[in-house]
């Protein structure tokens, strides 16, 4: 048996008569302590691969510039409000400027209830159907004015908070949901080399990307 003060003891095994004596063997125990160690180490070792799994679930990059994250989840104990922060990153080196579109939406994996977004906060959006009259598709002249993209420069990120209400159907009691948007982003190098262009050239340079995330876990409020 292994001693955190003393070291490994040992247990006193049967004597046995050598013909010049009597001879006492003895043997170590098995530490137990450290299987329970052992144990441990797997349980934690699980669990990492679990939190990175879940993690990649959440993340989606769209590009060397831009990443973005599901921080989080919650609903409520009616089962029909539902909450959603999704963090953008500029990964890269230049500046982007980003404009949520469309409709989000959240599916409960279970039951397949979809939640109707009711608000979109701390990002530029633009809910006009269809989605791409927002970026000047097929009219430029209607699409949003592009200095009214939300800016992230270099190294930082937004958060965006989205709120869904589930209006026709029964609860929603899934563990996880799938989550999907819509953004709208430009990518500049530079704003001398940007302020050169005119908004129809600027909105040739605007990307659309898709952030779908598949079983996102649910947090109850």
């Amino acid at each position: 048996m292994y001693d955190a003060g003393k070291g490994f003891k040992f247990r006193r095994r049967a004597a046995r008569n050598t013909g010049g004596g009597i001879a006492v063997q003895f043997s170590p125990m098995k530490p137990k302590n450290v299987v329970l160690a052992s144990w441990a180490v797997v349980a934690l070792a699980v669990a990492a691969v679990a939190q990175d799994m879940e993690l990649q679930k959440r993340t989606i990059q769209l590009n060397s510039d831009l990443t973005a994250q599901v921080i989080s989840v919650a609903r409520d104990n009616t089962g029909r409000n539902l909450s959603a922060s999704i963090k953008i990153s500029n990964t890269g080196q230049k500046t982007l400027f980003v404009l949520f579109i469309g409709k989000p939406a959240v599916m409960d994996d279970e039951g397949g209830q979809q939640f109707s977004v009711m608000d979109v906060n701390g990002v530029a959006y633009c809910d006009w159907s269809p989605d791409r009259i927002c970026v000047g598709i097929p009219d430029v002249g209607r699409a949003v004015p592009l200095n009214s993209y939300t800016e992230v420069d270099a190294g930082r990120s937004i958060t965006v908070l989205m709120t869904f209400r589930l209006f026709h159907a029964d609860p929603s009691t899934s563990g996880h949901v799938s989550l999907s948007t819509e953004i709208a982003y430009r990518i500049v190098e530079s704003a001398a080399s940007d302020a050169e262009l005119n908004e129809r050239q600027k909105l040739k340079d605007v990307h659309i990307g898709n952030l779908s995330f598949d079983s996102v876990k649910v947090r109850e409020k």
